[in-house]
């Protein structure tokens, strides 16, 4: 008889199989365009399964497990972040950038204006933790699966690193560190 965690670990461990098999011809994909950065080798479903628990299954009524994650792929391929810096000139080369610059910069090269979320470091420096997007994405611009034409904010990946050195002229800056 297994208590209570036991079980939990069990139901997890089944699900986690379950996924790897639904997402197995992603496999490829997954790990090059929705790595685990913080995570050993060899652990991506659990990182996966930890994404589709948070993220995917609001999802659900309308998208499959299958089809989220294709659709995050292509989303990420699509909208590829470092591409829209880069060829604004904003490169991981530790120059520091207006963050409006930033944001300029992702709307112009994805089309969709961006939210940033940041977060503090040890050392109390602000950091560009994640780029959202919000659509509406149609169907014909980002995939070639059924899916609703209406998304909630969604994360696309943590491309981006950056710690704010300052202020210029009343504006934030950003020292920018690419990360993958």
């Amino acid at each position: 008889m297994y208590n209570g965690a036991d079980s939990l670990v069990i139901l997890l461990a089944e699900f986690e199989a379950s996924s790897k098999q639904l997402i197995s011809d992603l496999t490829s994909s997954l790990q090059k365009n929705l790595p685990t950065l913080g995570c050993p080798s060899g652990v991506e479903i659990q990182f996966w399964t930890h994404e589709w628990e948070k993220h995917g299954t609001c999802s659900e009524s309308s998208l499959k497990q299958h089809d989220y994650f294709e659709i995050t792929v292509n989303l990420k391929q699509k909208a590829n972040l470092i591409d829209a810096l880069t060829s604004e000139g904003i490169q991981a080369a530790g120059n520091s950038y207006n963050l409006s610059s930033i944001k300029e910069a992702i709307e112009k090269g994805v089309g969709f204006t961006p939210f940033i979320e940041c977060n503090v470091d040890s050392s109390d420096n602000r950091q560009l933790y994640q780029v959202y997007l919000a659509g509406p994405f149609a169907k014909k611009d980002w995939y070639d699966i059924k899916a609703p034409s209406v998304f909630q904010v969604k994360n696309v990946g943590k491309t981006l690193v950056s710690r704010t050195q300052g202020t210029k002229d009343g504006e934030a800056y950003a020292y920018l560190i690419q990360v993958s």
